[in-house]
């Protein structure tokens, strides 16, 4: 750093200011790991009970691949950006790969969503082909914007000592694709809702026997929605008004919030059929848990299907 530069008072309050957003933003990130370490730490027992001790299964490698992935993933770009070793060419990588993580987690707890409902309309073909169309043209419209947004004008620097350590990033002003870049999941996650939202309203007036399950799936997604909705709303409008050096400060929770609540919805469903208690509905009674668990193999049954498994 020029010695000269930082006689000139401007100059000194941009770089503080840039600093202090950084700081922030990885403060941020930090915080999205601590959350899913605290879900994880939190649900560790019932794992055991519920997945370990089960047979394997489609439903238990899906659940075993994006629990221990994603933490993975995140815990790694966390370090990167607190790392005090870290140089211009890693920390370059470090905003790409952080990107990426955050689409691939973010967009594979869309896909369990989306089996999930799918298998509560009973496996229709045109649910399928709806789900899939609807899936597609978010993810490619996302990634599509995502890559006009990023692509050559967005980049990581380290912290220039002995000022701080890790990644800020850094660039040219970005256009308003990147905040436009979060609306296509948004969009994704509130038609899988609608479409949950209605099943499980029919199916709570017209079967009053898959009550338990079908109020299990409609809570669960009301859930999901309202949290995912949240996050992704609040990091469009980081997107959008932050300045450069904070627009990431909000960005690992749209990894680490889906991430979190679609490992405890396949926990739930598990936890309905196979085990006495509902992750969300603690201090259920013994008739209570014995209707539940009659409940979900009738709607299983209802449906065709053979592996309860298959309710992510």
């Amino acid at each position: 750093m020029d010695p000269a530069a930082l006689s000139d008072p401007a100059f000194v309050a941009v770089v503080a200011q840039v600093l202090a957003d950084g700081r922030v933003a990885n403060y941020g990130n930090i915080s999205s790991l601590c959350l899913m370490i605290y879900d994880y730490l939190l649900s560790f027992q019932l794992k055991y009970r519920l997945v370990w001790k089960a047979p394997w299964t489609p439903g238990k490698c899906i659940f075993v691949s994006f629990r221990y992935c994603g933490l993975a993933f995140h815990a790694f770009d966390s370090y990167v950006y607190v790392n005090t070793s870290a140089d211009l060419a890693v920390c370059a990588r470090a905003i790409k790969v952080q990107t990426a993580f955050a689409s691939t987690v973010m967009w594979g707890a869309e896909v369990i969503l989306a089996a999930r409902v799918w298998i509560l309309y009973g496996k229709s073909m045109r649910i399928l082909i709806l789900l899939i169309v609807v899936f597609m043209g978010g993810l490619t419209t996302m990634a599509v914007l995502d890559g006009l947004a990023y692509v050559g004008k967005i980049t990581g620097s380290p912290f220039p000592p002995p000022f701080g350590s890790g990644c800020d990033t850094i660039g040219a002003p970005l256009p308003h694709l990147l905040f436009v870049a979060v609306i296509p999941p948004t969009i994704t996650t509130t038609i899988l809702f609608i479409l949950t939202l209605f099943k499980t309203s029919r199916g709570h007036y017209t079967k009053p026997v898959e009550t338990p399950t079908l109020s299990l799936i409609h809570w669960d997604g009301i859930r999901y929605f309202g949290v995912t909705f949240a996050v992704m709303i609040v990091n469009t409008f980081i997107f959008r008004y932050a300045r450069l050096s904070m627009k990431g400060s909000a960005s690992g929770f749209l990894a680490s919030v889906p991430w979190t609540v679609a490992c405890r919805m396949m926990l739930n469903i598990r936890s309905l059929i196979l085990g006495p208690k509902s992750i969300w509905s603690m201090g259920t009674t013994g008739d209570e848990i014995e209707l539940s668990r009659r409940s979900a193999v009738a709607f299983h049954v209802s449906h065709a299907t053979d592996d309860s498994e298959e309710t992510l």
